[in-house]
């Protein structure tokens, strides 16, 4: 069993939080998005399934992991590009695994 959290400062859109366990033969994750910086829901579903959507295009990105639970944390409080998160995905991705 493991605990990681990664919030880089360069890293400005999302934060990561995983918890590893060898019972667990799939990957599951949970995406947050504060209230506090969408006050709307159409806004903070929309992140959502940006975010949602980038993690399941790069489901591979997880590499030799390949078990765990995690959790993606949206902090920046605008809505950006899909291509803007891939990318702070895939930096993110690769600090931690």
């Amino acid at each position: 069993m493991k605990l990681c959290l990664v919030q880089e400062k360069d890293v400005l859109l999302l934060s990561f939080i995983a918890y590893l366990s060898w019972a667990m033969p799939l990957i599951s994750y949970v995406v947050s998005v504060p209230k506090k910086n969408f006050p709307r829901a159409v806004d903070r579903n929309k992140v959502k399934r940006l975010i949602r959507e980038v993690l399941r295009k790069n489901l591979d990105a997880f590499g030799g992991v390949g078990f765990g639970k995690f959790m993606f944390i949206y902090s920046s409080n605008k809505i950006v590009s899909f291509l803007d998160i891939e990318k702070d995905f895939k930096s993110l991705i690769k600090k931690a695994v």
